[in-house]
């Protein structure tokens, strides 16, 4: 353990030594950072319409492979009441997500139908 340790300092002090090196002519000479934002989203509220689509589109996708394996389930259960129980769970989360979604999709709209924004 310690020369695990005693390696990672070794190397972490190596390490500053070479970036601290580099002359500050050549730091200058490339010229200023630039950040690139990685999300599409200038304000907040793009951001979260981004990720709200996100989900919806996700929903979409997952939620009628999650119906098709509850009925997959209740086909293989063969009466056992237990399995038959997992797979109304299934559906019954399922579409409470799936409606959960909605309304977080369509309730922004409503709302600013309402307000006339």
């Amino acid at each position: 353990m310690r020369k695990k340790i005693c390696i990672i300092f070794i190397s972490l002090f190596l390490g500053f030594l070479f970036f601290n090196s580099i002359p500050n002519e050549v730091a200058e000479a490339a010229g200023p950072i630039e950040l690139i934002n990685p999300l599409a989203a200038d304000t907040l509220e793009e951001a979260l319409n981004a990720f709200i689509n996100f989900l919806f589109w996700l929903a979409v996708v997952v939620a009628p492979i999650l119906i098709i394996y509850a009925g997959f389930l209740l086909l293989i259960a063969a009466g056992d009441p237990a399995k038959i129980s997992k797979a109304k769970q299934v559906i019954t989360w399922t579409l409470i997500a799936l409606v959960i979604i909605l309304f977080a999709k369509g309730l922004p709209a409503l709302i600013k139908g309402v307000l006339g924004g």
